[in-house]
């Protein structure tokens, strides 16, 4: 582990006093916290009691919280297997799951190499204060802005400041998006990974979904954006369409990035109509959660699309 996040470890290290009979990590429960030793003892306790056994001054306990930091994707869903209970009091210094997420966020930005930060201030600048709200899921909002060198933006900025969950989320998805270089799927440009402020930011697809460009059509609610597309330009976008998911497929061996619900509202038409998938529901290839919000945060990032064509 790299010598600086071992330094902030230290550092975020809080001591605490427990006594007789405390449960300091219990069996069963997400694992929230890590603890070293001072003094006194600790049984810990597995599912066979027969296992028994103690540790004293200079140990550690539920060491797994930051075993993978550097890959941001410590066991935060993973059930601790023991119970770390005090036998009479006992000192120790204390590392909490949030302490690591906000280490996380510290450390992050280095193993995004290439990857664009943006500061809260410069996405506040680029979006006006956040004043254009263009599209809104359960956990994120959609906001359209301009980079000063005149780039048009989505911003998909969390909901969310705190909860390990929606924060790893974010790390990974940026983990994925980062990596991703093809002309057929929706350009990630950089992030913002501060403890207050977790947002992703894309290039801004004016041209409406394929979902627009067939329904509205046939709904007679069509513009000059929405224009019917000749039998040529859907073969051109349905190729197009498959070649990403073939990039994707193939993108690291023996482990593909799965879309996981690719549909008409998730392909974005630029203004020469080339297809550009998104919904980074692709980034689910990294995130071991069971969590199911990601549909309505892509469906959030659509909106933004769909709304101009209003």
């Amino acid at each position: 582990m790299d010598e600086n996040v071992l330094k902030e470890i230290c550092r975020r290290l809080k001591p605490k006093k427990f006594t007789e009979g405390d449960i300091i990590i219990e069996e069963g429960k997400r694992l929230k916290k890590m603890v070293y030793i001072v003094d006194g003892l600790v049984s810990i306790r597995g599912e066979d009691s027969s296992s028994d056994f103690e540790r004293g001054a200079g140990e550690v306990c539920g060491e797994k919280l930051v075993r993978r930091l550097p890959s941001t994707s410590f066991p935060r869903r993973v059930p601790e297997t023991e119970s770390v209970i005090a036998k009479g009091d006992v000192e120790a210094l204390v590392l909490t799951a949030s302490d690591v997420q906000d280490m996380v966020f510290e450390f992050g930005r280095q193993y995004f190499l290439g990857t664009k930060i943006f500061s809260a201030k410069q996405l506040e600048e680029a979006t006006n204060n956040y004043l254009n709200i263009i599209g809104q899921g359960i956990s994120a909002t959609v906001y359209e802005g301009n980079l000063p060198d005149g780039t048009r933006v989505a911003v998909k900025k969390s909901k969310t400041t705190r909860p390990i969950s929606y924060s790893l989320r974010v790390i990974k998805e940026v983990g994925v998006a980062s990596q991703i270089d093809h002309i057929n799927v929706v350009r990630f440009l950089g992030c913002c990974l501060e403890p207050q402020t977790q947002a992703l930011v894309f290039k801004y697809i004016p041209n409406g979904t394929l979902y627009d460009h067939i329904h509205k059509e046939e709904e007679g609610r069509g513009s000059s954006q929405t224009k019917a597309l000749s039998l040529e330009s859907r073969i051109k976008i349905a190729s197009e369409t498959a070649e990403a998911l073939a990039y994707l497929h193939s993108f690291i061996p023996n482990k593909p990035i799965i879309h996981g619900h690719v549909n008409t509202k998730y392909i974005l038409l630029d203004y020469d109509l080339t297809a550009k998938l998104f919904g980074f529901g692709v980034s689910r290839l990294f995130i071991d959660d069971d969590d199911d919000d990601d549909d309505d945060d892509d469906e959030a990032v659509a909106a933004y699309v769909r709304e101009k064509l209003r």
